[in-house]
């Protein structure tokens, strides 16, 4: 019923997902257009798998374009890798967790070494909240806060000063690991949308995907924007 599909995964310096994908491309593409065929449609169907370089809400912000390209551009979904893939370098995908414990444990063994053992003996005796930034497939400590709520409010405003310079697409992406209204609700978060909205930024909020909270625990917030 459809004539093409576009696959983004997460960064594959992450996660096997985008090589899995690609091998299941190659292996059932063949499949697929025999499927149409059979079924008295065009064999041609584009299928094709990106590997996005970035992390959690930063897919979400390749998403939005990819959508947006497609609606408001009009551009077919054959077109709409090369202008992804140029903007997915320019994304930062921001975590910050509210559980050193469990984000360094679970990151060592996806080969994430952004919380290391002296930044999480540190962290957890003086509650040093790290703020943990993806960018063309690394990752690495930006911001340190003392406490989740400082550390949101520092990374709320470092987004603002951002949005001043200029984005490269008008969305910013947020994601929650836990009730919505908890995050929703912060004082800076209020002031942001509203800031955000002045500039013609579009604000995406959503529940933190199951997979990503696994890695990271409960509580945890995630940002992310194209610079």
């Amino acid at each position: 019923n459809y004539e093409g599909a576009q696959v983004i995964t997460i960064s594959s310096t992450r996660s096997p997902m985008f090589e899995n994908a690609r091998q299941a491309a190659f292996i059932n593409l063949p499949r697929i257009k025999t499927a149409r065929q059979k079924a008295g449609k065009e064999a041609h169907f584009t299928l094709r798998v990106m590997d996005s370089r970035t992390l959690f809400t930063g897919q979400g912000v390749l998403l939005w374009e990819a959508i947006r390209l497609q609606e408001e551009e009009k551009l077919p979904l054959s077109r709409v890798s090369t202008p992804l893939e140029q903007l997915r370098d320019n994304i930062y995908a921001f975590l910050v967790p509210n559980d050193l414990h469990f984000v360094r444990n679970r990151g060592k063994k996806k080969g994430d070494k952004s919380v290391g053992w002296l930044s999480y003996q540190v962290g957890s005796a003086l509650n040093i909240k790290p703020v943990i930034c993806a960018h063309r497939g690394e990752t690495k400590v930006t911001i340190k806060a003392s406490g989740f709520s400082s550390a949101i409010d520092k990374l709320l405003n470092y987004t603002a000063d951002r949005i001043k310079e200029g984005l490269r697409v008008p969305v910013v992406v947020m994601s929650y690991a836990g009730d919505p209204v908890e995050i929703k609700s912060h004082p800076t978060m209020r002031k942001f949308e509203a800031f955000a909205k002045k500039f013609g930024i579009e604000t995406v909020f959503s529940v933190m995907s199951t997979t990503a909270a696994i890695n990271v625990g409960a509580g945890a917030f995630s940002l992310a924007y194209a610079a």
